[in-house]
């Protein structure tokens, strides 16, 4: 005998109307193509966004430009050398004082380390009025050596127009009021043995120290001569005669 829960659930779905089975098949299969349809669709558009991301990743990448052709050209230098950093094209090599100039056992070698030599310091040494060399467009300097203390300087400078003339004015008259200590003196021993103007300027620091220092000019050219040890004045006016002829 049916339970109690059958009997009821029997009488409550006993005139329930019930579809054919044909329309549940129907229905079945319509729901199943729809749901295909969305997942189909859903996939679809996965596919789309994954093969737009594909693309990108795909794409070469642009190559950077090189630095060269971005970077900016360095501005032009203002700096002005200076004449003994950039020589004129002039004052060549052949233009100074040559060991044959000299004397036999000469060679060139470096003079940058003998210090102030000229007749600037000198000058400045002894007393005599302060001065300054004009500018200068362009310069030479050589050392010819024959041993650590037997050497001859050279100063080759190429100066504005007018402007070795002017200097040269000036040597002679500062030399003129040169204010020497006891038993120094400052005395111009030569004039115009050479080139177009000469001067052979004796610096006595006392009895045993002596320099000379010879100054020659060409044109708007001064040169200006050094010996160690100290010659005899006509060895130096021989030598600013050799760098005249060189000039």
């Amino acid at each position: 005998m049916p339970d109690r829960t059958f009997n009821s659930l029997y009488a409550e779905t006993e005139h329930t109307p019930w579809e054919a089975v044909e329309d549940v098949r129907r229905r079945a299969r319509r729901r199943s193509t729809v749901r295909a349809g969305v997942v189909g669709a859903v996939v679809a558009i996965g596919l789309v966004s994954g093969g737009v991301a594909l693309g990108w990743d795909d794409s070469p990448p642009q190559p950077s430009p090189a630095a060269s052709a971005t970077s900016p050209a360095p501005p032009p230098s203002t700096s002005r050398p200076s004449p003994e950093e950039t020589p004129a094209a002039d004052l060549t090599p052949a233009m100074m004082l040559q060991p044959a100039d000299v004397g036999p056992g000469y060679l060139p070698a470096d003079g940058s380390g003998d210090g102030d030599w000229g007749f600037e310091f000198n000058a400045a040494a002894l007393g005599c009025p302060a001065g300054s060399k004009p500018d200068a467009i362009a310069g030479r300097e050589r050392a010819l050596r024959k041993g650590p203390d037997v050497y001859v300087l050279q100063e080759t400078t190429r100066f504005t127009d007018g402007g070795a003339g002017a200097y040269l004015d000036g040597v002679r008259e500062r030399v003129s009021n040169c204010e020497t200590p006891a038993g120094q003196s400052v005395r111009i021993a030569g004039r115009n043995f050479a080139g177009d103007e000469s001067l052979l300027v004796v610096f006595r620091y006392g009895d045993d120290f002596v320099t000379q220092i010879v100054l020659v000019r060409e044109g708007e050219v001064l040169t200006e001569i050094f010996s160690e040890p100290n010659p005899d004045e006509s060895v130096s006016r021989s030598l600013g005669r050799k760098a005249a002829a060189r000039l």
